[in-house]
């Protein structure tokens, strides 16, 4: 009976190994943080045509755009991944992470780094470092080179996400100004720019999408030439240097991803993605292709069935693309933390980042 037990467990590991190892890709693709969940997915698709060889790999990709929760509930029970990967910005994601604990259905959103799920016994990983290491980075550098009265200004697309920002600054800065502004409102960029002008602030911090951040700094520092600006790594990206264009110049960022990084593996990557669009990728779709491959990760070394094993699986060293990343045992992540400034319309990397004591 004894052999008989062990040769049916046998059966069931590489039985559940044959399985496809299915995975749903959850995004709001039409939503105002769009370009963010198209560049994340795109490097999930990348992952999956470089892992398809040999491998049962099945995907499907859903666009939640207006959807409710009941309905984006059905459509995962219906179904049925192995992993959830995505979405990919915190507003979504606070209405995506829930439903995929309720299911006990493991998920991994690639580019979320809102505290509000750090230190938590549930089904997610995640690939980012949670928000406040690279807030109280960001926050000793304005200090260090003098900022006194700085305006904290943000995007009301990704409240969850700015949340945090908005508690550490007033923390930090007692006579800063904060006010926030709705992406897609006729004429709110200049009603922020002469609110930023009225405030006398020496520097101006933003919590916004890349696109939207550029043409700000571009607005306000045709106004105020000398004011100082400073970004979110959710701003800190190359659609932020192709609208600030000259004005963008010095600005600064604390971010986990270096486009420029040197690293053997991320560069044939980004060699493959230059020769197939003429740009860099950007942090969306390098972190979308991680996931993928954690994701896979896991997959294999839970014997195929991500659910039941899943708490056992951390803490975990992966290999990213540009650094090791330690996931702890709730899976979230730490990785280095680098100090950016825009040089020649270009994000490089001025130092190691600053840490708060």
């Amino acid at each position: 009976m004894k052999k008989k037990g062990f040769v049916f467990l046998i059966f069931l590991f590489f039985w559940g190994c044959s399985q496809p190892f299915r995975v749903l890709i959850v995004g709001d693709f039409l939503s105002p943080n769009a370009k963010l969940h198209i560049e994340g997915r795109e490097g999930v698709l990348w992952a999956i045509a470089d892992l398809r060889q040999g491998k049962r790999i099945n995907y499907n990709v859903v666009n939640i755009h207006n959807l409710a929760e009941t309905d984006i509930e059905r459509v995962v029970k219906r179904y049925h991944p192995s992993v959830i990967i995505g979405p990919f910005d915190s507003a979504t994601a606070l209405r995506v992470i829930p439903i995929a604990n309720a299911l006990h259905i493991p998920i991994i959103p690639p580019t979320v780094s809102s505290s509000l799920w750090s230190g938590k016994q549930d089904y997610m990983a995640r690939l980012v470092p949670e928000t406040t290491q690279e807030i109280q980075s960001i926050l000793y550098v304005m200090r260090e080179r003098g900022v006194r009265f700085p305006v904290l200004v943000w995007s009301e697309a990704n409240e969850p996400y700015a949340r945090t920002w908005i508690e550490r600054f007033t923390n930090v800065f007692s006579r800063g100004v904060v006010f926030s502004y709705q992406p897609g409102k006729e004429m709110s960029f200049d009603e922020v720019v002469e609110r930023v002008v009225k405030t006398f602030c020496d520097a101006v911090l933003l919590v916004a999408p890349g696109d939207e951040g550029g043409i700000l700094v571009q607005k306000i520092r045709r106004r105020l030439p000398e004011t100082s600006f400073f970004v979110s790594g959710w701003t800190m990206d190359k659609h932020f240097l192709r609208w600030s264009g000259q004005y963008g110049e010095g600005t600064v960022a604390v971010q986990h991803f270096v486009v420029s990084h040197t690293n053997r593996v991320y560069r044939q990557l980004y060699d493959r993605y230059v020769v197939q669009y003429r740009e860099e990728p950007s942090f969306g779709f390098v972190y979308g292709y991680e996931a993928m491959m954690l994701a896979y990760q896991l997959y294999q070394k839970s014997g195929g069935n991500l659910q039941k094993r899943w708490f056992s699986l951390f803490p975990l060293t992966f290999e990213g693309l540009q650094s090791m990343v330690f996931l702890d045992k709730y899976g979230d992540a730490t990785r280095p933390l680098s100090v950016m400034v825009v040089s020649n319309g270009k994000w490089v990397v001025y130092g190691d980042a600053y840490q708060q004591r």
